[in-house]
């Protein structure tokens, strides 16, 4: 006789009846359980269950992926002298190209008229240029790693078949004020 396994309703005892059985009386607090019959799953509805499964596998790819990127995105970020954090641009390595070319007149200008402050020019304009190639670095490297990130999630959207939903990227547009 093959047995059933159930919890009561009324006092969450296991109990163990009969697979036909219709009714059955809790031993421990002595109520009567109307059973219903379990009925067979089909073939169908586990087909559909294994496409949730991988549809939730992918969102949770995806989510993981925006995620990963927000931490990597921080790394390529460069402190302003407020303290803001931004990502370098073309427009930060052209503000830097202007200030060499004013350090330059500066230090050009010293040297006619206090020669040892022609020495904190040079100095600047030491200090600009690795900061400006390092800026050139990080931007190129972003560059490189947000092709990567949005590559990547175009696969698994792909594999969703949806359209590009807005993504992380779309969201930190909306928080910044450029």
């Amino acid at each position: 006789m093959k047995l059933r396994a159930i919890t009561c309703e009324q006092c969450s005892a296991p109990l163990e009846v009969p697979a036909k059985a219709t009714s059955a009386k809790c031993g421990y607090c002595n109520s009567l359980l109307h059973l219903d019959q379990p009925q067979p799953q089909s073939l169908k509805s586990s087909e559909n269950d294994s496409s949730n499964l991988d549809t939730i596998r992918l969102q949770n790819e995806l989510e993981r992926l925006d995620r990963e990127w927000m931490m990597k995105r921080e790394s390529f970020m460069i402190k302003g002298k407020n303290g803001e954090m931004s990502i370098p641009d073309t427009t930060m390595l052209v503000a830097s190209g202007f200030g060499i070319v004013f350090a330059g007149f500066w230090t050009l200008m010293t040297l006619f008229f206090f020669p040892p402050f022609a020495l904190f020019g040079g100095f600047m304009i030491i200090m600009i240029i690795t900061q400006t190639a390092k800026a050139k670095k990080k931007m190129e490297q972003y560059q490189y790693s947000h092709s990567q990130y949005r590559r990547k999630r175009q696969e698994i959207l792909s594999q969703l078949q949806q359209e590009d939903p807005p993504g992380i990227d779309n969201y930190l547009q909306d928080l910044s004020f450029n």
